[in-house]
Order: C-alpha cells, then sequence, then structure tokens
C-alpha cells in the first residue's frame, strides 16, 4: 500500500491501524487487530507511552521496550545517544550559546574591519606626541631622529654626488647627455628612497605603537623592519601612485586617498596585512572620520613648518618625533583601542 492510500484509509476510518494511534515499525502483535485489551501489555513491552488507550502496563509508567526502560528513567534518546546539549523539546541545551553548546569561530580579517564607532582629535594626537617626547627624550625622540637619519642619508648622497658630476662635467659635456645624466641620477635615487624608507618604516611604526601602549621599545627596534620590507615597499609604491594619480586629476581625489590610506603601515606591522588588505583596512577605519583626518594632516604640516622655521634643527629633533608618535596615535585611537602614556 503506498503513503497516500495509507493515509486515505486512516482518515477515513479504515483497517491498517491499532486503534488509538500508531504501533512500533512492523506492524502490531501477533494475532493482528493492534495491541492487546486495555490494561494489558503486548507480550514483550513496546517504546515508551505505546499501547492501547486506557490501557497502562503493571507499575504504571508507559510500555518500555523490550528488557525494560533504559538505567536512569527518562526514555529513549536517539540510538547511540544525543550529540551534548539535546534535551526534551522547550529546554535549552546546555552549554555557552545558543548553538548547543558550540561556539561559532570569529574571523577578524580585513575584511570584517568596519569604520570606527570612536574617532579621534586632531589636537590631542599631536598633544598626545608632545607630552611623549617631552616626558622621555633619550627613550622616544632620539631613536626616532637617529632611524629617520639613517632613512634619507641614501638620497643626500646620491644628490650631492650628481650635483658634483654635473657642475664638474657639464661644460664639458653635451647638454643631452647632462640631461639623461640627471634623469637616471633622480631614477636610482627615487628607487633608492622609496627601499631606505620601506625598511625604516617598518621598525619605526613598531617603535611608535609601542610608545602609545604605554612602552618604552628598546632603541635597536627602529631598525627591526626587515622582516616588513616587501608589505611596506608595495604599500609606499600602490600609496605614492594612487595620491600622486588623485592630485593630477583635481587634487581633492588626491586628498581623499591621502586621508583614507594614512593607517596603511601600522596595519601592515601591527596586523600583518598584505600592501592592499592594508590600505583597504585603512579605508574601512577612516570611514566618517577623514574631515577629522584631513585636519590632522594641516595640523601636521604646520609642525612641520614650524621646525623648518627654527633653523631645521627643531623639525629634526622635535617635529618628526612628535609627529610619528602622533600617526601611531591616531591609528590606535581609530582601531579602538585608548593610546597609554608611558608610565
Amino acid at each position: 500500500m503506498s503513503l497516500n492510500e495509507a493515509g486515505l484509509v486512516h482518515a477515513q476510518g479504515g483497517g491498517g491501524y491499532p486503534p488509538g494511534g500508531y504501533g512500533p515499525p512492523g506492524g502490531g502483535p501477533p494475532g493482528g487487530g493492534g495491541y492487546g485489551p486495555p490494561g494489558g501489555a503486548p507480550p514483550g513491552g513496546g517504546p515508551p507511552g505505546w499501547g492501547p488507550p486506557g490501557g497502562a502496563p503493571p507499575g504504571g509508567g508507559g510500555y518500555g521496550p523490550p528488557g525494560g526502560a533504559p538505567p536512569g528513567g527518562g526514555g529513549y534518546g536517539p540510538p547511540g545517544g544525543g550529540p551534548p546539549g539535546w534535551g526534551p523539546p522547550g529546554g535549552p541545551p546546555p552549554g555557552p550559546s545558543q548553538f548547543g553548546g558550540f561556539v561559532p569561530p570569529t574571523y577578524n580579517g580585513p575584511q570584517q574591519m568596519g569604520p570606527s564607532p570612536a574617532g579621534f582629535d586632531p589636537m590631542a594626537a599631536v598633544g598626545f606626541g608632545w607630552n611623549a617626547v617631552m616626558k622621555d627624550f633619550g627613550a622616544v625622540a632620539l631613536p626616532i631622529v637617529v632611524a629617520v637619519l639613517v632613512m634619507i642619508v641614501p638620497t643626500v648622497i646620491l644628490s650631492v654626488i650628481s650635483g658634483v658630476v654635473v657642475g664638474a662635467l657639464g661644460s664639458r659635456l653635451d647638454p643631452m647627455v647632462v640631461r639623461l645624466f640627471t634623469v637616471i641620477v633622480q631614477c636610482i635615487t627615487q628607487v633608492v628612497t622609496l627601499g631606505s624608507q620601506a625598511f625604516i618604516f617598518g621598525g619605526l611604526v613598531q617603535f611608535t605603537l609601542g610608545v602609545c601602549r604605554g612602552q618604552r621599545p628598546a632603541f635597536n627596534v627602529v631598525f627591526s623592519g626587515g622582516r616588513f620590507f616587501l608589505p611596506m615597499l608595495g604599500g609606499q609604491l600602490l600609496y605614492t601612485l594612487g595620491c600622486a594619480a588623485g592630485v593630477m586629476l583635481c587634487v581633492v581625489p588626491g586628498c581623499i586617498l591621502a586621508c583614507g590610506w594614512i593607517c596603511y603601515q601600522p596595519f601592515i606591522v601591527d596586523k600583518g596585512l598584505g600592501p592592499i588588505d592594508a590600505l583597504k583596512a585603512s579605508w574601512r577605519v577612516t570611514t566618517g572620520h577623514k574631515g577629522s583626518v584631513f585636519l590632522y594632516l594641516l595640523l601636521s604640516g604646520a609642525v612641520g613648518l614650524l621646525g623648518v622655521l627654527a633653523l631645521c634643527v627643531g623639525a629634526i629633533l622635535v617635529a618628526w618625533p612628535v609627529l610619528a608618535v602622533a600617526n601611531a596615535y591616531l591609528y590606535v585611537k581609530l582601531t579602538g583601542e585608548e593610546p597609554r602614556a608611558l608610565g
């Protein structure tokens, strides 16, 4: 008999089912007609609660399966026992979550990095950098100054060599040769500059992040950026090309990219992201705060200008360290941490 036919027979009150409900799989007890008369138990018993209407086995509690109920009572569950957290309908499973004891894994990759819920004050960023430098100049400012000087030395050397060569041989060579030589030296200088920046910035960012987290990093941390060299170099190229293209288009797009990508270096160092993911993560956390970032960039330019006006000594000894720590402050704040002053 098919399932449809069985349903029709049952709906019409036909035979095929014991009075009062279903029996165990495989049909009723020997002799047909369902389970025995009211008050009688079928030979060998049956599943919990099964039996004829109004009847119960001696001792109450419903019919059990052959051999009796499982030890400890409470009825039978699924064969072999259920997974942790299974129980009667209506009862919440034990465990730390609504998934029956299973805690879903979390993923904090750059794709989930959304806009920062809290903004930042540009003046507070610069003020934090100033206080950190003034509080412990030797531990904070001196390593930054040395790292920046080491970073710009190759560029200065190449520029001096180019100027000496052009000055000594310029009058004796063809002007086309002089221009070609100048272009070649400029290209080499740019490549060397990018390489030195990629190496130094890795350690420098690591150092300043430690300062913003209340630590006193060792002096040599500023020269520990070797493992970040390739991602930092890739990020530097993408940042430079993107911002330059934006400025050439209409200035405004370049400013927007500079504001949105300002945190890409800390994401590479602190989160271990690649250059593209770091730029994306920086764009996400600055969403809704690009106006504040733009004000911060203007304020940074003013601080740098004041340093230059102080015979450049102020720029080297004060402005560079203050702004390096302020940049780290901005990243720490936008990623949800609270910067801590040095103890």
